[in-house]
């Protein structure tokens, strides 16, 4: 099979070796995508629970929205992978019935394996099941992030600013009020 490669070759023009490395190229993109699809399978989709708290707050960015109030939503979710945490799903559902999406992270050595797409279609799963018609996220568009939202059907806003402010007040700021 070697040689006959080799014949291919020495009788191609120059065009067909660009198709052969296209189709090399196509082959190995193929293969990279068995290989992270197989991954991504073996990870596991759960509900964080109080033992997660500490980890999840230490090792991602948005692990300080985690405490135990916020372990009452019902759509706060970890993805792991032998029993490591290398995802995260919250939100949280308004009284009037939409689901805000407040943080999707997964942690950078595990991401492009379709651990996000499986978190978010397990959030999406249960939304449909407790009858919630609407998800709203806010995301920073310096990440690049809205691709992932378009795959999910999510319409992209053009005009949207965001004004926040912390109602925990600290020792220092409550003793310099008094």
């Amino acid at each position: 099979m070697e040689d006959e490669f080799i014949t291919i070759q020495n009788e191609s023009e120059p065009e067909d070796y660009k198709k052969y490395i296209k189709i090399f190229l196509n082959n190995q993109k193929t293969l990279e995508n068995i290989i992270m699809n197989k991954r991504c399978k073996s990870v596991k989709i759960r509900k964080m629970s109080k033992k997660d708290l500490q980890y999840v707050n230490k090792n991602f960015y948005y692990g300080k929205l985690f405490n135990l109030k916020t372990l009452k939503s019902n759509y706060i979710y970890v993805a792991e992978e032998k029993q490591k945490i290398i995802g995260i799903l919250f939100a949280d559902v308004t009284i009037t019935g939409t689901a805000i999406l407040f943080a999707l992270e997964v942690l950078e050595e595990y991401r492009k394996i379709g651990i996000a797409s499986k978190l978010m279609k397990i959030f999406e799963n249960d939304c449909v099941k407790n009858g919630i018609e609407t998800i709203m996220v806010f995301y920073n568009k310096f990440y690049g992030i809205e691709k992932f939202y378009i795959k999910f059907n999510f319409e992209i806003g053009t005009n949207l600013e965001i004004a926040c402010k912390s109602l925990v007040v600290n020792d220092d700021e409550r003793n310099l009020k008094s």
